[in-house]
């Protein structure tokens, strides 16, 4: 039931029946640029154990302007920057929080490891919302526990923090209160790849219809399991419907879209 639309770079070794796919999905692509150059790629190894091992080919992946962007998509609801490099993320996020009712979420993933704290709580304190793992956490934070390193992360500036744990499920801390989200069992796991942009996906979902936010979180693992149970990538339309016709589910996306106030106004939440 929401809009989407995608600002990035991909090569000319990037195959136009995906893009072709894309649209047909009803996301706007009007933003994904297409140049000479290979597309970046990512490779996951999770066969050492719980943390995976991320190799990262960045190609067009991490060449991206502000002024690209078409201004319309600054008035998106939610905006969610997911992996970039700190040149681009500066002047981007510099640039939308002007935008009043526009709620900035931001997964950094790995990529800011290398940076010094200052940059990073800098970059922080321009968003609203951070989403990671338990690995990512760590990376950000020195603190010697999940819930330091939540509080820690959120002095910085976001108002809201979701931390997912694979099958132990995830947090949502906000306001200085943690929401405990069980995970929802899938059943046998297929692929983890995606499934933490599913959680982020089925979260907005929920939020934007006024939904708690433990709902939020546990809407979230349901949607995530659609990837783990190797139902999505590329979606499977009637079996991703099915794992949503629960009870639950149906109560969730059964809400209208509520006019509310996202953003939590920066000079009372820096106080």
């Amino acid at each position: 039931g929401l809009r989407s639309a995608v600002y990035g770079k991909v090569g000319s070794d990037f195959p136009s029946r995906a893009l072709a796919k894309l649209r047909s999905t009803g996301l706007n692509t009007q933003a994904i640029r297409r140049m000479e150059g290979e597309t970046g790629r990512i490779t996951i190894d999770y066969s050492d154990g719980p943390e995976e091992k991320i190799t990262i080919f960045p190609g067009l992946g991490y060449d991206l302007s502000t002024d690209e962007i078409p201004k319309g998509y600054r008035n998106s609801r939610v905006i969610h920057v997911s992996t970039a490099h700190q040149p681009f993320l500066e002047s981007f996020l510099e640039s939308v929080r002007k935008q009043d009712y526009t709620f900035i979420s931001f997964a950094p993933k790995s990529d800011l490891k290398l940076e010094s704290p200052e940059t990073i709580a800098r970059l922080f304190s321009k968003v609203d919302a951070v989403f990671c793992n338990e690995f990512e956490l760590a990376l950000y934070s020195t603190a010697d526990s999940t819930e330091r390193r939540l509080v820690d992360i959120a002095n910085k500036g976001p108002n809201l923090i979701v931390v997912t744990l694979g099958e132990r499920g995830s947090l949502v801390y906000s306001n200085q209160e943690v929401h405990k989200i069980r995970a929802f069992r899938p059943g046998p796991v297929r692929s983890l790849c995606g499934a933490g942009d599913a959680y982020v996906a089925g979260f907005w979902c929920a939020y934007l219809r006024g939904c708690s936010l433990s709902d939020c979180g546990v809407f979230a693992s349901r949607v995530a399991v659609s990837v783990m149970r190797g139902y999505g990538l590329p979606l499977k339309r009637q079996k991703f419907e099915r794992l949503l016709s629960d009870h639950f589910c149906r109560e969730i996306l059964a809400k209208p879209m509520v006019d509310i106030s996202l953003r939590v106004p920066r000079q009372v939440r820096s106080a």
